[in-house]
C-alpha cells in the first residue's frame, strides 16, 4: 500500500508525514488475529513525500495522518475495497495523494476583562475544531486553526458558563501577527425584563431557553451573546457594542426550538440600557408555497437584517405542510434565503419587508426558468467542478453545486428577485473574474486547471487566451502568491507571453499541476 503527502497550500511534497493504520475489525485486546496478521502499521514519508507499507493485510482500518505544524487527518477504509482492481492487477493499493493543511496561528486579545475581575474563566474555540483555549492573565489566548473558511466562526464562553458568545469575523482576518480583539467591557449593559404570561408558559419548555442579543461591532464583526433564561424575570447582558441590537427569546415549542419574542433597540456607548421583552402570544404560522400555491414541505427558511447593523438572523425548517412558527421584526427590510427539501428551489438574498397581520401568512416563491451552471475548459465540458452559491448580502455559502459528466450542474429553480452569485469551491481551479452573477437558463463559465508560475523579473506576463496580465490578477486578488520568497503564483494553465524591455518576446505553456519558470 502506498500514498503521497503534499502541502495543500502550495502542492509541495512533504517528508516525515506519519500514517498510522489501526485495524478495527479484530477483537481487542489481541494485536493479531488467528492467522498472525498484524493489526497496526505505521510509516513515514521520505524526502519525496512518498510512503509505502509492505505486506499490508486485508481488513478495515482507521488511518491517522499527522505532521507537526499541520492539521491531522483521520479516515476509515476497507482494503482491498475500492482498490480491488489495483490489488488484483498488481498486488498494490495506491491511496493517492493526502493533502495536508498547514496550521494557522491565531491569537485573540480580550479588552475590558478587568470588569469581570480578570480574564480567568474566559475561553474560546473554533466551532468545529479542537478544545477550548483559555485566556491568560494578560487576556491573550492562542489558537491553531486547521482548514477554515471566512468569515471565521468562533465560540466564546464567559466566566461561569452562564453566558456564551458566537462571533463571525465579517470584518476580515486581522493583519499577520496581530490579534483579534474582543471587547467584553461592561460599558454597555442591557437589562432585559422577560415577561411570559401563564397561558404561554404552559405550552413551552424553558429547560434550554435563552435570551440572544445580536449586534455588529464597529469593525464589522457579527456577534451573538446568549444568556440562559429559564424563567420570567430580569436578565443582564453585558459586553454589547455598535449602534443597534436585536433581542430575541428562544425556547422549545412542541419539541422544536422557536423564537417567541423579538425586539430591536438602539445602543448608546457607556449607557446601561433596559427593555421589556414580552411573549404576548405564541408565534404566527407561516406557510411556504411555490408559484402554483403548493406547499414546500421541509423547506428551510433563513432571514437576516437586510442592512446588517445588528447581525440578527433567524432560521427554521417547515413541516410536511410547508408550515413553520415565525416571530419576526415588523416593518424592517429583511434578506431572505430559502432552500427546498429537494435542494432544487432556492431563494438567495431576496429583499422582503415583514408586515404584521392576523392569521396564517403565506410566503409565495415564484421561480425563474430552470438554471444550470456549465463549466468549460479550453472549449470542452469539465465534470466534477464544485461551485458555491452565495448572495449579495452575505458571503456565506448557501449551496454547493457540482457539474456532471456533461459539464453542467443539475437544474435549480431560483426564486425571482434573488441576488445569487457563484464562485469556485476548489482551490485547484481558477475562474475568470472569480465571481459570477447567476441568471436564469444556462450560465456558461470558463474554468481552468492551475499550475505555478515563477517570475524571475518584474514584467507584464499575459495569459494569451484571456488576454489579461498576471499582474492585473494579483492586483484584483484573483491569483495568490504561494511558497517562499520567490514570486511564485498559482495561475490558470495555458499559453503565456511576455515582451521584455529590449523588445524580445518569450512564450511558454503552463500545464495543469506543473511549474513554469520564466527565464
Amino acid at each position: 500500500m502506498s500514498f503521497t503527502a503534499i502541502d495543500g497550500s502550495d502542492g509541495e511534497r512533504l517528508s516525515g508525514v506519519s500514517l498510522d493504520a489501526r485495524r478495527v475489525d479484530l477483537s481487542e485486546p489481541f494485536l493479531s488475529d488467528s492467522a498472525g496478521e498484524a493489526s497496526r502499521y505505521e510509516v513515514k514519508t521520505d524526502e519525496a513525500g512518498f510512503g509505502q507499507i509492505d505486506g499490508f493485510q486485508f481488513g478495515e482500518y482507521n488511518f491517522l495522518a499527522s505532521l507537526p505544524g499541520f492539521e491531522s487527518q483521520e479516515f476509515t477504509l476497507s482494503l482491498p475495497g475500492p482498490f480491488f482492481g489495483q490489488v488484483e492487477a498488481s498486488g498494490r493499493a495506491d491511496l493517492g495523494t493526502l493533502s495536508m493543511t498547514r496550521l494557522t496561528p491565531f491569537s485573540v486579545q480580550l479588552k475590558g476583562h478587568e470588569d469581570w475581575g480578570g480574564a480567568a474563566g474566559f475561553s474560546i474555540a473554533h466551532t468545529h475544531q479542537g478544545n477550548r483555549a483559555y485566556f491568560g492573565p494578560d487576556g491573550l489566548a492562542q489558537l491553531e486553526l486547521g482548514w477554515f473558511s471566512e468569515p471565521l466562526y468562533l465560540k466564546m464562553w464567559f466566566p461561569g458558563d452562564d453566558q456564551e458568545a458566537i462571533a463571525y469575523l465579517d470584518g476580515g482576518m486581522p493583519p499577520d501577527g496581530e490579534p483579534w480583539i474582543i471587547d467584553v467591557a461592561k460599558d454597555v449593559t442591557l437589562d432585559v425584563d422577560l415577561r411570559i404570561p401563564e397561558e404561554v408558559l404552559n405550552r413551552i419548555d424553558l429547560a434550554e431557553a435563552t435570551l440572544r442579543v445580536t449586534f455588529r461591532t464597529a469593525r464589522g464583526d457579527s456577534t451573538m451573546l446568549a444568556v440562559a433564561a429559564n424563567e420570567p424575570g430580569v436578565y443582564s447582558v453585558p459586553g454589547l457594542a455598535g449602534t443597534g441590537a436585536m433581542v430575541q427569546f428562544v425556547a422549545s415549542l412542541d419539541g422544536e426550538e422557536s423564537g417567541l419574542a423579538i425586539e430591536r433597540i438602539r445602543l448608546e456607548e457607556g449607557k446601561h440600557l433596559s427593555c421589556v421583552l414580552a411573549v404576548d402570544a405564541l408565534p404566527t404560522r407561516l406557510k411556504i408555497v411555490d408559484g402554483n400555491g403548493s406547499p414546500l414541505a421541509g423547506a428551510h427558511l433563513e432571514l437576516r437584517e437586510r442592512h446588517g447593523s445588528t447581525s440578527w438572523a433567524f432560521g427554521v425548517t417547515a413541516d410536511d405542510a410547508g408550515e413553520l412558527f415565525a416571530v419576526l421584526p415588523p416593518n424592517l427590510e429583511l434578506s431572505m434565503r430559502v432552500i427546498s427539501k429537494d435542494r432544487q428551489t432556492v431563494a438567495v438574498d431576496r429583499t422582503i419587508t415583514w408586515e404584521p397581520s392576523e392569521g396564517p401568512q403565506i410566503l409565495r416563491l415564484d421561480v425563474m426558468p430552470p438554471t444550470r451552471i456549465r463549466a468549460t475548459t479550453e472549449g470542452r465540458p469539465l465534470p466534477g467542478v464544485e461551485f458555491e452559491l452565495f448572495g449579495a448580502h452575505s458571503d456565506q455559502t448557501f449551496l454547493v453545486l457540482r457539474t456532471e459528466e456533461d459539464g453542467q450542474t443539475s437544474p435549480i429553480r431560483v426564486v425571482n428577485e434573488s441576488t445569487a452569485r457563484i464562485r469556485l469551491a476548489s482551490p485547484d481551479l481558477w475562474m475568470v473574474d472569480g465571481v459570477a452573477e447567476v441568471r436564469s437558463g444556462e450560465n456558461s463559465l470558463r474554468v481552468y486547471e492551475t499550475g505555478r508560475l515563477i517570475l524571475s523579473e518584474p514584467a507584464d506576463v499575459y495569459h494569451v487566451a484571456e488576454n489579461q496580465s498576471v499582474q492585473s490578477w494579483v492586483a484584483r486578488g484573483l491569483v495568490e502568491k504561494v511558497g517562499g520568497a520567490t514570486a511564485t503564483y498559482r495561475v490558470p494553465s495555458g499559453l503565456y507571453r511576455m515582451v521584455r524591455s529590449d523588445g524580445s518576446t518569450w512564450e511558454g505553456t503552463l500545464h495543469p499541476g506543473q511549474v513554469l519558470q520564466i527565464p
